[in-house]
């Protein structure tokens, strides 16, 4: 249910772009990236997410998504 997944969080950037779940939308993001197999659209998006989120307590699950990529 991962395109299920990225729907859902495309509909909650629109709604929310700026909202205070965004860190938690991001990480999420990248995890369903990660499982549908999108590499390079996974890595580009935690590059951005360690520059808009440097301290997230977060970083070590989008490091582990990341870390399950070939």
């Amino acid at each position: 249910q991962t395109a299920a997944s990225l729907g859902a969080l495309q509909q909650h950037q629109q709604r929310f772009a700026q909202g205070r779940l965004s860190e938690e939308r991001e990480s999420l993001w990248i995890q369903a990236l990660v499982n549908t197999g999108q590499a390079s659209a996974a890595r580009a998006r935690a590059a951005q997410f360690r520059q808009r989120f440097p301290q997230s307590l977060l970083l070590p699950v989008v490091d582990a998504a990341l870390g399950a990529l070939p």
